[in-house]
């Protein structure tokens, strides 16, 4: 497992795609970034130079591993969600601050167009659930199935996914609040005023 996790994360990543057949994505480290991320526009993985650090060394670089099969698989999906997501998610925003002028500035009666906001938003909240929620799932299997491609040992790969699973359902909850916090947060604000 050491050998695996002494490699540089552009060549875990880069065997991690190959193994899930799609090698035509590039793989960047990036130091600014907070957190690692895919973008489906220029077909790219951003890994982290700066992810969180646990007081287990190993046990961080292990979910690193699990971070970077998560990106690898957002790079899998479906072309269609992704273009939905980005495009329902940029309209939220952009109906949001052309809501909150008209209303605020204009005072005009927008139920109609607040209703359309909410059906935007609720769309865009489950469009970027199910993808978040099918890389989560399969990022466990991408690891477990790289793992013995790599000879690592059945018993170390079970604990790991059991570490995996526990820290999942630990994290989900709260990685889900996060990501809806903001489109939560515009909805209460437009329903407010209207």
């Amino acid at each position: 497992m050491n050998d695996i996790l002494s490699k540089k994360p552009q060549e875990i990543c880069k065997e991690i795609l190959e193994l899930i057949d799609n090698k035509d994505v590039k793989v960047e480290v990036n130091s600014g970034e907070k957190s690692s991320l895919y973008v489906f526009l220029n077909n790219t993985i951003y890994i982290s130079g700066n992810e969180k650090k646990s007081k287990d060394k190993e046990k961080s670089e292990s979910s690193k591993l699990l971070v970077m099969a998560h990106e690898c698989r957002h790079s899998t999906q479906d072309k269609v969600f992704q273009m939905l997501n980005f495009a329902l998610s940029n309209l939220e925003i952009v109906l949001f601050v052309a809501l909150l002028v008209m209303k605020v500035i204009f005072k005009l009666n927008l139920k109609y167009v607040a209703f359309l906001y909410f059906l935007i938003v609720s769309c865009s909240i489950f469009i970027r659930l199910f993808l978040e929620l099918d890389a989560v799932i399969n990022s466990v299997k991408i690891v477990t199935k790289y793992l013995f491609r790599n000879n690592v040992d059945k018993v170390e790969i079970e604990k790991l996914q059991k570490y995996y699973k526990k820290e999942i359902i630990k994290t989900l909850p709260l990685f889900i609040l996060w990501l809806f916090l903001f489109k939560i947060i515009r909805l209460m604000i437009i329903v407010g005023i209207v």
